[in-house]
């Protein structure tokens, strides 16, 4: 029996599965292919074990691909968990938070002008906008006495 194997791996790390001592089979009744003609009882026999053996293979296969879902599955958890870290440290370096909490009040007071009040929301909004940002802030604007006079 001729046959063609076709090797894989990992483009990252370079395993290979073990699919790839897995051949496609040539015909062993290539004329009886595309025509309307009956094996005889000898190519039945072929052709069932064949059959028998792409089955075993497709087993194989099916085997390998379960295993590389698994293994694509907890390497996109790996890198959600590892997105994540990246973020929720990457937001510690923002220079907001090296701001003096008196800039910050001033820019509060800022924020509290005519100007900001006649076009987009009540002065009390605007506070409570700014006093619900994070723990920080909240803390900034509460004790910012002229921002609540």
């Amino acid at each position: 029996m001729d046959s063609t194997t076709t090797s894989h791996a990992c483009v990252n790390c370079g395993y290979k599965t073990r699919s790839n001592a897995i051949t496609v089979p040539v015909s062993p009744v290539p004329h009886l292919l595309n025509t309307n003609h009956s094996p005889s009882q000898t190519e039945v026999g072929l052709i069932r074990t064949s059959i028998s053996q792409v089955h075993v293979d497709l087993a194989e296969i099916d085997y390998e691909l379960a295993s590389m879902q698994t293994a694509t599955a907890e390497m996109q958890r790996k890198r959600q968990l590892l997105l994540s870290f990246s973020e929720g440290h990457k937001s510690l370096l923002s220079p907001i938070r090296r701001i003096a909490p008196e800039t910050l009040s001033d820019i509060f007071m800022r924020c509290l002008v005519d100007f900001w009040v006649d076009r987009f929301a009540s002065c009390n909004y605007t506070r409570i906008c700014l006093s619900h940002v994070c723990r920080f802030w909240r803390d900034v604007a509460l004790s910012t006495s002229k921002m609540w006079a």
